[in-house]
């Protein structure tokens, strides 16, 4: 009892404390760190309770349990915080038990609340590592993967841009959605860490943020665009960066939305960029952008249907997207749509 959290029955805090000194031993290397946040628990104790939210604690131990192998220590760490030990694993292995992990919180719901649990990793590799700095590392991870998965997290000020823009263009609120979507399933096909899949999935979510200081005529105009409209348009990128870049949560994703209409052969726009000189996650989100706005109904156009739009995506392949990255879409991604 004195070694058990009463609640979720795995290790205390005060197992952690007495036993990691014989944890952490050279025969246990590698030593990987999970840390675990469970998300909505202070929102489902005030809307449903605090029975509700301890119904969440158990559920989100009972998954790791579940997941775990018979010798990896998991320990409830603090209110909504666990971490699990796992001795003798590699960092690919907690990655990929992340995963596992996140797969299984999808489909567990309390009541009509979804699981959800905020993960970073971290591992030790040699003796001369301090364990606790490892933990550290984890809960930066994890926190910072928190922060993209929450929209809780976001920025006030960035939130109200966003939910003012998509009250003035009502079609930008299901185009990120989409976009969002394309990106995510993008990074997971190129395999990309689960800290870069979140940045690419809120990427997606803000990237059109600049959007806010083009003109509500320009934004919903059922006419074909003027040159002067388009000079106006093709400001929102620019402007996105600025906004993007007051925020200390999003400031890392400003180069991404200031790049995203930057072409492969530099004929794009605001920096005529070329190539690799395109940030990898601008890249990726080009290809999203333009997918989801071709097959997108426009009042002022006709949408393209899917095999049309894959068409115009190789067509120009090496000239407005990256010719891998393209091939990579139209042969795996696809069909994940």
């Amino acid at each position: 009892m004195a070694y058990h959290d009463s609640l979720t029955g795995t290790f205390n805090r005060t197992f952690f404390k007495n036993e990691i000194k014989n944890i952490d031993k050279e025969d246990n290397l590698p030593i990987s760190v999970i840390m675990g946040d469970v998300n909505g628990l202070k929102l489902t104790n005030d809307a449903f309770g605090h029975l509700m939210g301890d119904k969440l604690l158990i559920t989100a131990a009972n998954v790791m349990k579940k997941v775990c192998r018979e010798n990896d220590i998991i320990v409830r760490w603090g209110g909504d915080e666990f971490i699990i030990i796992l001795p003798k694993t590699k960092g690919k292995y907690a990655e990929n038990l992340c995963k596992r992990i996140n797969e299984e919180c999808k489909k567990e719901f309390i009541e009509a609340v979804n699981l959800s649990i905020s993960l970073g990793y971290s591992t030790k590799y040699s003796i001369q590592q301090d364990i606790m700095k490892v933990i550290t590392d984890s809960e930066d991870m994890m926190y910072s993967i928190k922060m993209l998965e929450s929209k809780s997290q976001k920025s006030k000020t960035l939130k109200i841009i966003i939910e003012t823009l998509y009250e003035r263009s009502k079609q930008d609120v299901e185009h990120s959605k989409n976009v969002s979507r394309l990106c995510k399933l993008i990074g997971e096909t190129l395999e990309l860490s689960l800290k870069e899949v979140s940045e690419l999935e809120i990427l997606g979510d803000i990237h059109d943020v600049g959007k806010i200081g083009v003109s509500l005529n320009i934004l919903n105009k059922t006419t074909q665009l003027t040159e002067a409209d388009w000079i106006e348009v093709k400001r929102h990128s620019e402007i996105g960066y600025r906004i993007v870049s007051a925020t200390n949560e999003f400031s890392f994703l400003g180069d991404a939305i200031l790049a995203h209409h930057e072409w492969y052969n530099g004929s794009g726009y605001p920096n005529g960029l070329k190539g690799e000189k395109i940030h990898k996650m601008a890249r990726i989100l080009a290809i999203a952008d333009a997918y989801d706005a071709m097959i997108s109904y426009r009042p002022y156009r006709k949408s393209k249907t899917k095999e049309e739009a894959i068409n115009e995506l190789i067509k120009y392949k090496g000239i407005q997207f990256d010719s891998d990255l393209v091939d990579l879409f139209v042969n795996k991604v696809i069909n994940k749509i």
